[in-house]
């Protein structure tokens, strides 16, 4: 057997097993027996779940138990070790931990917020209203196909304050008019017609500024497809439930104002009165007194006001790539990861002995880490790191080592300050063509920085590439730069004399004769067992091994006389072609680099890059650069985002437009989208994240949610002014009523992300960029749709009498209005 594949186990000879699953089956219950197995044939202790015990307080044996007890009973010799390594089955049961602990929290903080404005029971059905639609949403998933994975899972926890806010809208509203007087039944009933149409277009509005999001393209469209169903699908259970099931519960359960007041006798009633009370006059009216004055000033000064917002924005825009760039962009944002894979490439042609010495320095760095668990090292192959244990290729010159490292949690430095070190460490190795370092994360990202160099010939292809290479090396944190042009290994070719085919030689029987002689002919098959063993005739090793072997050779011509080999055939030594790579019909070489997002933006080294590629270019004629990897999906993305973005606001001016029955009154409530750019762009700022693709993500998906609390806050004015209040007095009593619901489902969302944002889990902090965007983004747009949506209201309305003026002509004076 001339196989050369090999493996070490934290520096000992080993062999892997990779266990899979099929598709029907579950991981986390895979993984538990094969750990069970482990542990029983190692005389480890058994590792006890809350599950195990469940199952021996009834006097039975869990499955994992009885597997450990099974292997017990039949361990390995002692000079034999068995450990596990690389359980991806971790990965998931970290999610559904990360989704049970957010979604905990985010309940709490959710409710909390509710009993701050809310009556108690009025904060209870809103609050059952969310444990339906999640429920509801769940089923939904199920019917529809989809499974619990990292992003259904977050899409669950960015709508833990999305679904109540249709129930805060209708429940704020019952709860105002039992306060003005109205029984139970007449207040949910008129509550909730009051604001059925505001409620449905709102909600409405978040799925379509959601949906377009399943038309990314790219990689990252492919990743986060099933966010924009799951949000929908929620959202649709949450308008069901609030618009016919929370009325109900609200007029049986709420009581009239003169029947709430507690008898002295009870404590609990008691501190509940007090607690109104403390929120009535502490909390809610001192905040509607300050913010009537505040409005009252901008409306007054509403040009002003618009415009200050407008410099805001302006400043803030400064801060990104599109101005001053003190905001950096990324595709991806590197996080910590626990498993760093180290790919070795040497020399086309070296041997499988060498190799082997090379990775085992690499090994014996890794293992002197303190913060490295275990070390997998493979030579003479190198795995797909998204296809654990399939082997695409055996070839001497590959190694790989699989690097475990402790838990995020239980140590100070980041897998990139690991990484660092393994570079310093390594950085000594000789006659090797490339040493790279990644580490394996939790969502969709590839090298930071890839060029595509395609010509018609190789060797100007090179030459673009050397000084691609040596022009990277100059930019600061640019790590692993290489390329994926193997260079041939040294090869002897025969050429067959015209002197040889007198004799009855041709080129197949030429080759015959070499391949019988070094690889081997079968001779004979034979039976062992249930196996069958072929018996091959070749040279013996030792006279295999050199050179002058082949030159000494004697061929047996088909008369069965015997001559050298050199009277046959013209032997010459030459570099052979390993791989040939093609791009639209042309020769192709990558070059790739990765880079330290501390220490530089591949972005900004791209864009520095483009005066260089141009002379290169120049200087080579058919030669074409182009960028994949990250900034091709990044350009992708980022075209299918505006696509989207636009196809969100249409759809969101079309509801609008239908529900204000105007063309004009939509503009208002979508003036505060661009708005909410300011608080994501502060967000990421004060949360120290740069923008990445995801951001920009949660910037689409913002607008739906922005529109919410300004159109329902439009429809209230036009209401008021339909009974008659004047203009002004129409537009302030619009945002002092609702106040409280704007300010309530605004908190409601931010403090379902908040969990998120805070959550230090590796595999789910690329995701924070997202949440940071909705929830800063919804937090500073909510102070705007107080202040800049009435004076915006306003100027319309100004406009609009300046056009009417100027059609029809200056019209009689009306009455002096009630000064402000």
């Amino acid at each position: 057997d001339d196989s050369t594949a090999g493996g070490r186990f934290n520096g000992k000879p080993a062999v892997n097993v990779t266990v899979y699953k099929t598709a029907s089956q579950d991981a986390i219950r895979i993984s538990r027996l094969v750990r069970a197995y482990v542990a029983g044939k190692a005389h480890r202790p058994f590792e006890w779940t809350w599950q195990d015990r469940l199952v021996a307080i009834f006097g039975k044996t869990s499955e994992a138990r009885r597997v450990y007890d099974q292997a017990w009973r039949e361990p390995y010799p002692p000079n034999l070790h068995i450990m596990t390594h690389s359980n991806l089955a971790r990965f998931i049961e970290g999610r559904l931990e990360l989704l049970e602990r957010n979604g905990l929290w985010g309940l709490f903080l959710v409710f909390t917020s509710l009993m701050l404005f809310l009556n108690w029971r009025v904060a209870f059905w809103v609050m059952m209203g969310l444990v339906v639609a999640v429920a509801g949403t769940i089923i939904l998933m199920k019917t529809w196909g989809l499974t619990l994975n990292l992003i259904s899972m977050f899409g669950l926890i960015v709508v833990l304050g999305l679904i109540v806010d249709d129930g805060i809208v209708v429940a704020e509203n019952t709860f105002a008019r039992i306060e003005a007087g109205d029984d139970p039944t007449t207040a949910a009933i008129e509550g909730c017609a009051q604001v059925a149409w505001p409620v449905l277009i709102a909600v409405a509005t978040t799925i379509a500024a959601f949906l377009p999001l399943l038309f990314i393209e790219g990689q990252i469209g492919d990743f986060m497809g099933v966010l924009p169903v799951v949000v929908s699908f929620a959202l649709a259970v949450s308008l069901v439930e609030a618009l016919y099931l929370l009325p109900s519960h609200l007029a049986q359960s709420l009581r009239p104002l003169a029947r709430t007041a507690p008898p002295p006798g009870g404590k609990m009633r008691w501190w509940l009165r007090r607690l109104r009370s403390a929120e009535t006059h502490v909390l809610m009216d001192p905040i509607r007194r300050g913010y009537q004055a505040l409005l009252r000033t901008c409306v007054t000064y509403r040009y002003v006001t618009v415009a200050a917002i407008v410099a805001c924005m302006l400043i803030v825009l400064g801060l990104t790539p599109l101005g001053g760039g003190h905001l950096k962009f990324v595709f991806i944002q590197k996080m910590d990861s626990e498993t760093v894979m180290a790919d070795l490439t040497m020399p086309v042609g070296t041997p499988i002995e060498r190799t082997e010495q090379t990775m085992a320095r690499i090994e014996q760095a890794a293992l002197s880490i303190p913060e490295v668990r275990t070390v997998w090292t493979i030579f003479g192959a190198q795995l797909d790191a998204d296809e654990m244990g399939i082997y695409p290729t055996f070839r001497s010159h590959l190694a790989q080592a699989v690097i475990e490292l402790a838990p995020v949690e239980q140590r100070d430095r980041s897998s990139d300050q690991i990484i660092a070190e393994l570079r310093r460490k390594t950085a000594d190795l000789v006659g090797i063509d490339a040493l790279t370092f990644r580490a394996m994360h939790g969502g969709p990202a590839g090298r930071e920085i890839e060029a595509e160099i395609s010509g018609p010939r190789i060797a100007d292809i090179l030459a673009v590439a050397g000084a691609l290479k040596q022009k990277l090396n100059t930019y600061r944190g640019v790590y692993d730069i290489a390329d994926d042009y193997e260079r041939g290994a040294r090869e002897v070719q025969l050429e067959l004399l015209d002197s040889a085919r007198p004799l009855g030689i041709d080129t197949r029987y030429l080759a015959t004769e070499l391949r019988g002689a070094f690889y081997g002919l079968e001779a004979r098959t034979i039976q062992r067992s249930r196996d069958d063993v072929e018996i091959r005739v070749r040279y013996p090793e030792h006279r295999r091994r050199n050179l002058y072997e082949l030159e000494q050779m004697r061929i047996v011509l088909p008369d069965g006389r015997v001559v050298p080999l050199s009277e046959l055939a013209r032997i010459r030594e030459a570099i052979n072609t390993s791989a040939i790579r093609r791009v639209d019909q042309r020769r192709a070489v990558t070059v790739y680099a990765d880079v330290d997002q501390s220490e530089g933006n591949a972005n900004e080294i791209i864009a520095d890059l483009r005066a260089f590629i141009e002379d290169q270019q120049l200087a080579h004629p058919g030669i074409r650069v182009r960028f994949t990897g990250n900034r091709r999906e990044t350009l992708k993305a980022l075209g299918s985002l505006k696509r989207d973005f636009l196809i969100a606001v249409a759809l969101i001016y079309c509801m609008l437009a239908g529900l204000f029955r105007s063309y004009l009154q939509p503009l208002v409530v979508l003036t505060a989208v661009p708005f909410g750019l300011i608080g994501a762009v502060l967000g990421h700022l004060l949360m120290g994240y740069p923008l990445t693709i995801l951001s920009a993500i949660g910037l689409v998906a913002l607008t739906g949610i922005v529109v919410n609390d300004a159109l329902i806050l439009v429809d209230f004015i036009n209401k008021q002014r339909a009974a008659g209040v004047p203009l002004i007095e129409a537009v302030i009593a619009g945002g002092v009523r609702r106040l409280r619901p704007i300010m309530l489902t605004s908190l409601t969302t931010v403090l379902g992300l908040a969990p998120l944002m805070a959550e230090q889990s590796f595999q789910a902090r690329f995701l924070i960029p997202m949440a940071i965007s909705i929830s800063f983004g919804l937090a500073f747009a909510t102070v705007l749709t107080l202040l800049l949506v009435p004076a915006s209201y306003l100027i319309l309305e100004d406009l609009i009498t300046l056009a009417r003026r100027l059609w029809h002509g200056p019209q009689p004076e009306p009455a002096p209005a009630t000064p402000l």
